[in-house]
Parts: structure tokens; sequence; C-alpha cells
């Protein structure tokens, strides 16, 4: 189907963006790039927001890399939730697609109650905006 090659979603380098979006026959609808917190390139989302292109993050939460990180376990305490939580409400907070990985029921339910609450402009803010 033609209607299904000009949608289908195509993974592309951060640092490609440009190149593709300029040299694709095709529609390109999402930017895959590795993103946890706090490191993010803004230009890159800048970029791909500009252009009507998704950016999802895999492997947003890094390991747990962010459960140490002051900022997220202040609001992790304060909203009572998860440091994870906290970080991917941060993400789908600011229209981003967050794909964690994780192979146990209990991180998977704890990765979905992600979408149940939002964070305050202020907590955004001092997280990061992207």
């Amino acid at each position: 189907h033609t209607a299904y090659r000009r949608q289908r979603q195509m993974c592309i380098r951060d640092s490609d963006l440009h190149d593709a979006l300029s040299y694709s026959s095709e529609l390109i609808s999402v930017n895959q790039i590795k993103m946890a917190y706090p490191t993010f390139s803004s230009p890159v989302i800048d970029y791909a927001r500009a252009h009507s292109v998704v950016t999802t993050a895999y492997s947003p939460l890094n390991a747990g890399a962010m459960r140490t990180d002051p900022v997220v376990r202040r609001l992790a305490e304060q909203y009572d939730r998860t440091p994870a939580q906290i970080t991917l409400r941060w993400l789908t907070q600011q229209n981003i697609v967050a794909i964690p990985k994780s192979a146990s029921f209990d991180r998977l339910n704890e990765n979905l109650n992600s979408c149940n609450f939002t964070l305050r402009d202020a907590d955004l803010c001092a997280l990061g905006i992207i």
C-alpha cells in the first residue's frame, strides 16, 4: 500500500534527522533517540517538533540512574511515586513517547502508572523543559 509506505515510521539517528527529512522520499513520522533524564538533545527535539516528527525516547530510565538524582527523588516523595514514574511522566507530559524496557510484570505496571498523574509546571521546570 502506498498509504502505508508514506506513513511508516523510520528510526533516524538524531544527527541525521535534517538530512533524512531533506532526502527521503518517504514521510518520516518518528525519530527514535536514546534519551534519559537528565540528558536530552533539545535542538534535535525542537527540530523534530518543527517538522511534525514525533520523538521517541528509548532507554528512558537509563538502567535506574535517575534514582539517585536529588530533584527526581524529591518529586517522587512529593507525588508519592517512584523515580521511574517521575522520569517517564516528565517525558510524556512534554509529548515525547517513552519506551522503557522491562521484563518484570511489576515494573511494567509501575511504568504504566506513570500516566495517571500530572507534574505541575514548576516541577517540569525543575526537571528541565525540553
